[in-house]
């Protein structure tokens, strides 16, 4: 493949991932707010209604892992993006009906499909990228994929607040449907990739063996982002604050700036080493955020949060991909992303447990004991590499 048609399939499937990503900011700035204050749901039913989405994630990562392997990549990514249409498809109940339960009824279902359409589209733009620049680049493939993921929720969080403001949330609906209908038809366009047929895949469980370590410190860095996510709205809503969606639009942004100026790190450095530094600057971050007693504090605290979680991410996935055949990259990938989404299962209901009296900093505090965490790992990572290399030599 020349090198011109090689960096229009990287573009094109990025450019799916952000229009993807920006639909899913916009419904995930104003659903939480949506239950609580127009359902009249409790904090509990509130992270458990986002959490749908992720345990719909865990679940499909093992048959997105498969479908990307064994039929390919591009089959992945449509079955996602049908998948996003649909789940906004759903979305259209709570237009259309006049009662609270219903309406949750429906968000909670479309948060379930929408579960496993995002599996099927990472893992199959993931599988496909990494298939067309090789191992040796992976550190890379993820951080851009990242930059596209997280850009398109920090920007998709703004549109999202705008749209809502405007419109009210059946245009957030709208644009739940709009967004994966223009990405479908980008994907329609990128050929079909030839499938990598080599030795016996690796067992299902050999392969979550193999990502463990790594997948463990992933799921405790990524709580500080789920948090974020899930809760800076009813926290400034409790504060009477405006301007929340910026939290969020900070993290995403200076996600995708560290990404940008340091995505060769991993790669270069290590992954163990990249993710101790990262998860140091995350945990600094989530900190901040819990004694902040300003909005500038808590959008600097997200700032830096981003700018930790940000290269966290591709440098663990460079740990957990050292071992594996390139013929089990899919599964890989799936297992090791399924921390990701466990991170959200079991940290937003802890979180909407946790809060009482108003008192959503406590969640930030949550983040930043799990950043910590996941630090203590990643130097147990390093260490085991380096006593790897003094028995190798």
């Amino acid at each position: 493949m020349d090198t011109t048609k090689h960096f229009t399939v990287l573009a094109k499937l990025f450019l799916i991932v952000f229009i993807c990503f920006f639909s899913f900011g916009a419904t995930i700035a104003v659903i939480p707010i949506y239950i609580k204050t127009e359902l009249g749901f409790s904090n509990f039913i509130v992270g458990s209604t986002l959490a749908l989405q992720y345990v719909a994630m865990i679940f499909s990562r093992a048959f997105s892992g498969n479908v990307a392997d064994v039929i390919g990549a591009k089959v992945a990514v449509l079955y996602g993006l049908l998948a996003a249409v649909i789940c906004g498809l759903i979305y259209l109940g709570c237009v259309i009906t006049e009662y609270p339960i219903i309406k949750l009824s429906f968000i909670a279902l479309g948060r379930t499909l929408l579960g496993i359409s995002e599996s099927l589209i990472v893992t199959g733009v993931l599988t496909w990228a990494l298939n067309q620049v090789g191992s040796s680049h992976a550190g890379k493939v993820m951080a851009w994929n990242g930059n596209a993921m997280y850009g398109g929720v920090a920007l998709g969080a703004l549109g999202g607040g705008w749209l809502a403001k405007w419109g009210g949330f059946p245009w957030i609906v709208y644009a739940a449907i709009f967004f994966p209908i223009m990405a479908l038809l980008i994907a329609q366009t990128l050929e079909k990739q030839k499938l990598i047929i080599q030795k016996q895949r690796l067992p299902f469980l050999k392969v979550i063996k193999m990502v463990f370590l790594p997948g463990i410190s992933l799921l405790l860095s990524t709580v500080g982002y789920s948090v974020i996510l899930s809760f800076s709205g009813l926290f400034f809503r409790a504060k009477h604050w405006i301007g929340a969606e910026i939290v969020i639009a900070f993290f995403g942004i200076s996600f995708v700036l560290a990404r940008i100026l340091f995505s060769g790190m991993p790669d270069r450095f290590g992954g163990a080493r990249v993710a101790i530094l990262s998860l140091i600057i995350e945990c600094i971050g989530q900190g901040l955020m819990f004694m902040a007693s300003t909005h500038d504090l808590v959008f600097l605290g997200s700032a830096l949060s981003g700018f930790g979680f940000s290269l966290a991410v591709p440098a663990l996935g460079i740990e957990a991909l050292k071992q594996i055949p390139i013929q089990n990259r899919g599964t890989a990938m799936g297992s090791f992303l399924a921390f990701f989404d466990l991170s959200f299962c079991i940290a937003v209901p802890l979180a909407g447990i946790m809060i009482q009296s108003q008192n959503y900093q406590i969640v930030y505090l949550l983040g930043a004991s799990c950043a910590f965490l996941a630090i203590l790992i990643s130097i147990k990572l390093m260490s085991s590499y380096a006593l790897q290399k003094v028995i190798a030599s």
